[in-house]
């Protein structure tokens, strides 16, 4: 006989509600707890990097902040688990790899940060350039019209030169 409290399958419990963590055994595949985890890790990350704080960082920012956050997952599960699991070994090895390389571009190693600063002040180098070359142009345009503008026409002796050419 069926219970007026258990469901038809003879389950004693409530089904899980959507979002429910029950079966969650460390995250590092579970699209929820990554975005969970790398939430923290960007605002870490801000804290201690504030320049990629910015529109052109973002797309770098978002696939370090992801990859590190699977790499903590995995790492921690791996840490206090007392079975080796290749596959989540692996997975964390790959979350670091990738961790490791978006940081290194952010300017997040001191390698990074270097490379970053040479090039921060190579392209304000080139920016400094290109407007003094600008500026230079606008100066020989100004000159040139200057120049012309101040030779005399003489519309007589262009008259006569043409009228010369014709008769010869």
């Amino acid at each position: 006989m069926t219970d007026d409290h258990r469901p038809a399958r003879g389950y004693s419990w409530p089904p899980f509600e959507k979002g429910h963590t029950a079966s969650l055994v460390h995250g590092a595949y579970s699209e929820r707890a990554i975005a969970e985890r790398a939430e923290q890790v960007h605002e870490r990350l801000l804290e201690v990097a504030p320049w990629v704080d910015q529109d052109h960082f973002a797309p770098s920012v978002h696939r370090y902040v992801q990859a590190t956050a699977r790499e903590q997952l995995a790492h921690e599960h791996l840490m206090a688990s007392d079975k080796l699991s290749p596959r989540l070994l692996e997975a964390a090895t790959a979350a670091a790899r990738l961790a490791w390389s978006m940081g290194d571009a952010l300017g997040l190693t001191p390698a990074g940060h270097a490379k970053l600063k040479m090039l921060v002040a190579g392209g304000e180098h080139a920016e400094a350039s290109l407007a003094d070359l600008r500026d230079e142009g606008r100066e020989i345009l100004a000159r040139r019209f200057a120049q012309r503008a101040a030779q005399p026409t003489n519309d007589s002796d262009e008259t006569n030169t043409a009228e010369a050419g014709d008769g010869a």
